[in-house]
């Protein structure tokens, strides 16, 4: 393929640069901004993306990415004391 056609096709695709990707080169900076249950959240909602080539998940596929990472509700067993009380 010419270059020309080549830096466009790859222009289109995105770079070739996933969300995991960029996580992954801010983790590598001294001044990272992400945690590493951000990163490995990200992570895996590249992969679910790629592997079901859903570019745009719904925020039901989200949340269910975000449970099979083993994440859930905490259940409250007394009430929040309310900051308005004061």
């Amino acid at each position: 393929m010419p270059p020309r056609i080549q830096a466009r096709v790859q222009r289109a695709r995105g770079g070739g640069k996933t969300l995991a990707s960029k996580a992954h080169a801010c983790t590598e900076d001294d001044n990272s901004t992400y945690t590493t249950e951000e990163v490995e959240f990200m992570k895996a909602m590249d992969r679910y993306k790629r592997d079901n080539r859903r570019p745009f998940p719904t925020w039901s596929e989200v949340f269910n990415v975000f449970r099979s990472l083993g994440y859930h509700k905490k259940r409250i067993t007394h009430p929040v004391p309310n900051d308005e009380e004061d």
